[in-house]
């Protein structure tokens, strides 16, 4: 009897052995079968390619598949002109049932998401401030959708951004807004020389040569740039600048106009001595000043030439020369963008 149980207990081992392999193979089989998504392009490089969103979660696959009914995109608002360095307020309303906003790139991987509120008629709403990368070098197509945050997408919504050649050089600053009024975009300079609308190119070559809505001539472009070349004809002075947002006219608009402000300094988002950068701010129908009343955004100093690529805060990749516009101080500065004031 001893040998008999002996062996019996020796077969049951091997039956517990049998079943346990079994089910590690179903496993394993079942899992190459559903691999885990990987990342087909990291952060810094979507940054540099497209855009960010400071405060979204990234994801570096494609976009999520739709498959719900129910949860529905209602609007979007954005410019639909941007510049390289630039940025884009975007406004978007979905239907109560969605917790979630995901915005990315038509056809290419990569995307963020961003948790939504529920406005006063009962929608989900989110606004989002999209920085646009330095390196952009075409215009593209930007894909949304909302999510319940149960694994339910929306249809997606795509809005057609087109890029708009603006100069990067070493420094720049530039200045978006999201209502069809002119704001006027100024910098002062260490020397004291103010770089403005009305006096266009500074004494060591710094420019803004992006003007939009002059005088209420609307362009429907909603950005202003100023920047210095990377040549050798032009100089950055050492010492402090002064970055400030003038409403020149609200133009009959009657809603409040939101901005934001960014400098770039060899590629990078340049740290402010007082202010942030980036800088988001809001307009109000009574800000309108003509030039009488100007909002002081941000300082930064420049004590020397700009840091290593990848050194600061933002990952770009390649520094890109500006572009020029047709610019003389004739009052026919900026002539395809309307009647200066």
């Amino acid at each position: 009897m001893k040998n008999n149980n002996r062996n019996f207990s020796r077969f049951g081992k091997y039956i517990v052995l049998f079943l346990f392999m079994g089910a590690l193979i179903t496993s394993c089989s079942k899992d190459n079968e559903n691999p885990p998504e990987e990342d087909l392009i990291n952060r810094a490089e979507f940054e540099d390619g497209y855009f960010n969103i400071e405060s979204g979660e990234f994801y570096g696959r494609p976009m999520p598949s739709s498959n719900s009914q129910s949860l529905e995109i209602l609007s979007v608002t954005g410019n639909s002109t941007i510049l390289a360095g630039g940025s884009n307020f975007i406004n978007l309303r979905g239907s109560a049932n969605a917790t979630q906003v995901v915005v990315g790139v038509k056809n290419q991987p990569g995307y963020f998401t961003m948790p939504m509120s529920i406005n006063g008629d009962g929608e989900s709403t989110a606004e989002m401030r999209l920085l646009i990368g330095q390196d952009l070098s075409d215009t593209f197509s930007l894909s949304f959708m909302v999510s319940d945050g149960q694994g339910n997408y929306s249809v997606s919504h795509d809005m057609t951004v087109n890029l708009m050649d603006a100069g990067t050089g070493i420094l720049q600053v530039s200045l978006s807004w999201d209502k069809f009024n002119d704001v006027d975009l100024h910098l002062i300079d260490p020397n004291g020389e103010e770089i403005y609308f009305a006096n266009s190119t500074s004494a060591t070559g710094g420019q803004l040569d992006v003007d939009s809505n002059a005088a209420c001539n609307i362009d429907e472009i909603n950005n202003e740039n100023i920047y210095y070349d990377d040549s050798p004809n032009v100089t950055i002075p050492y010492g402090e600048y002064e970055v400030l947002v003038d409403l020149w006219s609200n133009c009959d608009i009657v809603p409040n106009t939101n901005y934001t402000v960014l400098v770039y300094y060899g590629g990078e988002l340049i740290a402010t001595t007082e202010g942030t950068n980036p800088f988001a701010g809001v307009l109000t129908p009574a800000d309108e000043s003509g030039n009488t009343n100007l909002f002081s955004v941000m300082k930064f100093n420049i004590d020397g030439a700009p840091a290593p690529r990848g050194s600061g805060t933002s990952a770009q990749s390649l520094l890109k020369k500006g572009y020029r516009f047709s610019v003389d101080k004739n009052n026919k500065v900026f002539k395809n963008f309307g009647t200066k004031k």
